[in-house]
């Protein structure tokens, strides 16, 4: 196993030796990442929450920033000083919008959120267009940019550098590859029950730009896909079929991609993120396994200097075949 490095930049300090234990969160939206650093009490410590904090971690094999936050809680023992940070996200759940727009993508309507909250954003992908979007304050940004997000299938996290991201799941990045007995010390999977009737959006008619653009039908399909005892959902945002088709679709891979589970254990890998698509080899034929989609990760470095990520998301065996690859772009959006 590869020698661990560490480097914790909290307000104007820089950490790295002295760090007796340390835990970073890293997660798609709508929970929020969150690192949690041990110091032994006689570390000097300048910190308030409010300042800002940058972790990158070296597995052996080249660092990464994998955490961009503030302080958001400092606990003082006789022993130990605990330093607690949060990610972007946090900013997101203290902020409640409250805007309309009209004729504009859920992608850019999600860059006006993350302005509105201070947050800076990265990859966005467009995702429909929408006839009109308000938020009217009831709300977080937090659970607007998650809801937006869904509407393409597509999850929201936040990058290493504390950016916002909302990969296009049509376009995923291309998979890290691990491999049992080299990266993989343990794994687990599991499926569950998926049955009953899948959801069907229905969304807006009319012509996007005349007087029926914002009138609501109460089937967007008009006899098509969606069966009689399906669950429908309005999504009135949606204007044009495609995208609630596309929503549709969304929906049903992420319910589906649920009962599809995985827990890897790995040595400690800082490049590992949520939605990062994994290439798995070597597989024990107890967990038949070929790939996967990192929905959370959590890096630990241990008091013994044990340095570990464990990884939850959903698995695929090769028998899953193309929709396989869907439901991993989308799983977890439920």
């Amino acid at each position: 196993m590869l020698s661990p490095s560490i480097q914790l930049q909290i307000g104007a300090l820089t950490y790295g030796p002295q760090i007796a234990a340390l835990r970073v969160r890293r997660i798609r939206l709508p929970a929020v990442d969150r690192l949690d650093v041990v110091l032994p009490t006689g570390v000097r410590l300048d910190a308030s929450p409010g300042d800002d904090v940058t972790l990158e971690l070296d597995g052996g094999e080249g660092s990464d920033t994998v955490f961009t936050g503030r302080v958001a809680e400092i606990r003082r023992r006789f022993d130990t000083v605990t330093v607690t940070a949060r990610g972007g996200a946090d900013r997101l759940a203290r902020a409640r919008p409250s805007l309309a727009l009209d004729q504009i993508t859920a992608g850019s309507a999600i860059i006006r959120i993350a302005a509105a909250a201070e947050v800076q954003t990265g990859e966005i992908a467009d995702g429909p267009s929408l006839a009109i979007y308000a938020a009217d304050g009831r709300a977080t940004a937090l659970a607007e940019v998650a809801r937006l997000a869904a509407f393409s299938g597509a999850s929201a996290h936040f990058d290493g550098a504390g950016r916002l991201a909302v990969p296009d799941p049509e376009q995923p990045a291309e998979p890290l590859a691990l491999r049992y007995g080299r990266e993989i010390l343990a794994a687990e999977s599991s499926e569950g029950d998926v049955s009953g009737p899948v959801p069907h959006v229905v969304g807006e008619g009319g012509d996007p730009a005349g007087p029926q653009a914002r009138w609501v039908l109460a089937d967007f399909d008009r006899g098509g896909a969606g069966s009689a005892d399906a669950r429908r959902i309005a999504i009135p945002e949606i204007r044009t079929k495609r995208d609630a088709d596309k929503a549709g679709a969304a929906l049903a891979a992420a319910r589906a991609a649920r009962a599809k589970s995985v827990r890897l254990t790995t040595f400690l890998l800082p490049a590992l993120a949520p939605s990062l698509p994994l290439q798995l080899a070597d597989m024990p034929g107890g967990v038949p396994l070929s790939r996967a989609t990192v929905h959370q990760v959590v890096h630990t470095i241990r008091p013994d200097g044990a340095a570990i990520s464990e990884i939850w998301g959903t698995g695929f065996s090769s028998e899953d075949g193309l929709l396989g690859s869907l439901l991993g772009a989308v799983g977890g959006l439920l």
